[in-house]
């Protein structure tokens, strides 16, 4: 689980720390250099060496045993184990993290409402999570549901592992029923009307008549609609 993988699928293979416009590079921003850091879903550890070279001391939760013998070497400490299990919890219940992050992890979740509620008690004073989601209101779905389409994928928005869909308003809504409240905000942006991974095998007569699709629709699709993932950082509303 996590941002470089899901279901055997892998995202990326590194990540270029000066990269514009990315998910990763924010993320490992707003989580900064020398924290104690609890990672969920940390795939292949991508994030989690970066996170290392940054001066954290990382511990991560990885359901996918494969993906944790991968992720291992570059934490502290590696817990092989659903995060939504009673059983994780009480693994963690001594410890104090500065911060606790979640790439492109919630909405696999079944309920993250109640993962962020068991995890807040873990995030010291001054504490703080971090989190990547990806944006159902990107204007890619709002055309393909015009068109009556919602097609699932291997990645990308329609990722088939995908439980919750997130829109602003909701990831806003999801961190106050959770006990936090967001206090910076990244929006990384795709002007594509077409999901990433349909960009890929798209033919090239679908090609362009989702080109001028886009020029009709420039005007009338607004709002978040440039939006692929927020980047997310909230603390624990008590801190504030």
């Amino acid at each position: 689980m996590g941002m470089f993988s899901e279901g055997g699928v892998t995202y990326s293979a590194a990540i270029d720390i000066n990269a514009s416009n990315s998910p990763f590079v924010e993320l490992l921003k707003m989580a900064g250099n020398g924290k104690r850091v609890l990672e969920v879903g940390p795939g292949a550890g991508h994030v989690t060496k970066q996170l290392t070279q940054q001066g954290c001391t990382v511990t991560c939760i990885e359901k996918d045993k494969n993906m944790s013998d991968m992720a291992k070497d570059f934490c502290a400490h590696m817990i092989v184990g659903d995060i939504e299990s009673n059983t994780i919890g009480r693994q963690l219940f001594t410890e104090q993290f500065d911060v606790i992050t979640f790439g492109d992890v919630l909405e696999h979740l079944r309920d993250p409402v109640a993962v962020l509620n068991n995890l807040r008690p873990l995030i010291a004073p001054a504490g703080y999570l971090v989190a990547s989601i990806p944006n159902v209101a990107h204007r890619s779905l709002r055309l393909s549901l015009l068109f009556g389409e919602f097609d699932y994928a291997d990645m990308g928005l329609l990722d088939r592992t995908h439980l919750r869909f997130f829109t602003i308003r909701t990831i806003e809504k999801m961190m106050n029923e959770s006990g936090f409240r967001i206090v910076n905000m990244v929006r990384i942006r795709d002007a594509s009307l077409m999901d990433t991974l349909l960009r890929r095998t798209a033919s090239w007569g679908q090609r362009v008549v989702l080109e001028i699709v886009k020029v009709l629709f420039r005007g009338l699709i607004r709002g978040e609609a440039l939006t692929y993932q927020f980047v997310i950082k909230a603390v624990p509303i008590s801190t504030i």
